[in-house]
């Protein structure tokens, strides 16, 4: 274990990192160096076995900008997305607190006094399955997906599109559609509660052959996480009436912006 003020130094060496990939003029962050220094056993360590392989020569470690980008893929796809998720499904149970009393209720009522969510519970537990699968909704891990190129002309809305365009799906647009989506820019958990709710219009993490390979993995996060916190939390603002800004900001990943909360810990009655 190491001393506590290296951890500490650790701390905010991460903290600024994260500040630094939040500019919009940062385009990737070599975090290389630092894994590098990391005291754990190279064999022990995500780094550590990407600099054993080699896709391309059996037997022989990545080159530099493979390990960057892999490293980068770990970063960005399997951490600062599902934070990101995380914060928004904060910020928005802060403006309904009674949404909150109905999830604990539903925690407490399912689990007991001592268990705790787990992924395979969403059946058990529909309202918090409801709750993570709106904030994706309303605030997509990314809003953008990846370009493609028809190779075909294709039809899209009933619209002719060139073969060899670029088209950029807009998730967030579609699932602000007022002809798919009742009251689109409302945080309502509920309508996924309600029969014929428009589940296929929901693609937070795309369709098809370019689907996040995540997908999985985040709604499994999200739903445990916020679960875990529900229960042994109530979330309130840092003073009344000072709610979090629910405003969304240009960028890949939509960011939260940066708000205080209070978690006031809670007991089962």
């Amino acid at each position: 274990m190491p001393p506590e003020a290296e951890v500490r130094a650790f701390t905010r060496c991460v903290v600024e990192l994260l500040e630094v990939w939040g500019r919009a003029s940062v385009r990737a962050l070599d975090l290389l160096p630092m894994l590098r220094e990391c005291p754990s056993p190279p064999g022990d360590t995500v780094l550590g076995a990407l600099q054993g392989r080699d896709p391309g020569v059996r037997g022989g470690p990545l080159s530099p900008p493979r390990l960057h980008m892999a490293v980068v893929d770990l970063f960005i796809g399997g951490t600062e997305t599902t934070a990101a998720a995380l914060a928004w499904a904060i910020a928005f149970l802060l403006h309904r607190p009674e949404l909150q009393e109905r999830l604990r209720a539903e925690l407490w009522r399912e689990l007991g006094p001592t268990g705790t969510p787990q992924a395979g519970d969403t059946g058990r537990l529909p309202l918090l399955h409801a709750t993570v699968t709106e904030t994706l909704r309303l605030r997509p891990p990314a809003p953008l997906l990846h370009p493609s190129t028809p190779l075909s002309p294709p039809s899209v809305g009933g619209i002719a599109v060139p073969a060899g365009s670029i088209l950029v799906p807009n998730l967030l647009a579609a699932h602000h559609d007022p002809e798919t989506w009742h009251h689109p820019e409302a945080f309502l958990p509920e309508r996924f509660l309600a029969p014929g709710a428009p589940w296929r219009a929901l693609v937070p993490f795309g369709c098809g052959a370019r689907s996040c390979l995540g997908e999985g993995l985040a709604r499994a996060e999200l739903f445990v996480f916020l679960g875990q916190i529900l229960q042994e939390f109530r979330l309130e603002p840092p003073a009344p009436g000072v709610l979090p800004c629910l405003e969304v900001s240009a960028g890949t990943v939509l960011r939260c912006p940066p708000f205080r909360v209070r978690m006031v810990p809670c007991q089962p009655p």
